[in-house]
């Protein structure tokens, strides 16, 4: 399986403000290799059905990936909304984040 492209794990410290919003005090980065895929029609159409928009599929190594719900891919940022594993990989689903980046 070629994992010619680079996609950046994000890990994020929050903090509560005075009104219960969390806030973003410290941002960390783990650049990998991984294959970027569409998500494809059928996920598009069974996600939308409970809110998300996919955008792609990121295949990686599995012993890569700790959990983190931000992916950077160039200058832009997404949520992870689902993984699967199977066998050493692990795919994230992903769509664009909104709001703060």
């Amino acid at each position: 399986i070629p994992m010619n492209d680079v996609v950046y794990l994000v890990t994020e410290i929050t903090e509560e403000d005075a009104l219960g919003n969390n806030i973003v005090k410290e941002r960390s980065e783990t650049a990998v290799f991984c294959e970027i895929l569409s998500a494809g029609q059928q996920e598009f159409l069974k996600a939308a059905t409970v809110g998300f928009k996919p955008q792609y599929r990121v295949k990686l190594w599995k012993q890569e990936y700790s959990g983190q719900s931000v992916v950077r891919i160039e200058g832009d940022y997404y949520s992870v909304y689902r993984t699967f594993v199977l066998d050493e990989f692990a795919e994230l689903y992903l769509e664009r984040r909104v709001g703060e980046q």
